[in-house]
């Protein structure tokens, strides 16, 4: 992970470490208080809760955590988009809800808000090299 958080760095990004906070008052700390007009979720569905990610470690999948703190951090009338990779089945998923593809988000506080949201898969197919067994 420190390799993203260098490259977010780098490319004149404040990195984000959910390892070290909470990414939501990470965020708010840095803006007095308020949180942000648009967020992206790029992560998806294997997301995974702070401190799971260490080298070596198993990782503890939360595929609403992100969604969840993206509700949280953006201001009424802001914007989400997402798009990280949600399916509409995983049967490896971490509860019953996940695998058929259905997550909790808090849609009470998304709705308060007034937040509008874009999703949809990335054409990553048309930048990524096809291999051929």
């Amino acid at each position: 992970m420190q390799e993203r958080l260098d490259k977010a760095s780098e490319i004149g990004c404040i990195p984000i470490n959910f390892d070290t906070a909470d990414p939501v008052q990470q965020i708010k700390e840095m803006l007095g208080g308020q949180g942000v007009d648009k967020d992206i979720d790029a992560v998806g569905y294997q997301a995974a809760t702070a401190g799971s990610s260490a080298v070596g470690g198993e990782q503890d999948e939360a595929p609403n955590i992100v969604l969840n703190q993206v509700i949280d951090v953006v201001n009424p009338t802001g914007a989400l988009g997402i798009p990280g990779l949600y399916v509409p089945t995983d049967p490896g998923g971490v509860d019953e809800g996940s695998k058929r593809g259905a997550l909790s988000i808090n849609f009470g506080q998304l709705f308060e808000k007034g937040l509008r949201l874009g999703t949809g898969q990335c054409n990553v197919k048309s930048t990524t090299p096809t291999y051929v067994a």
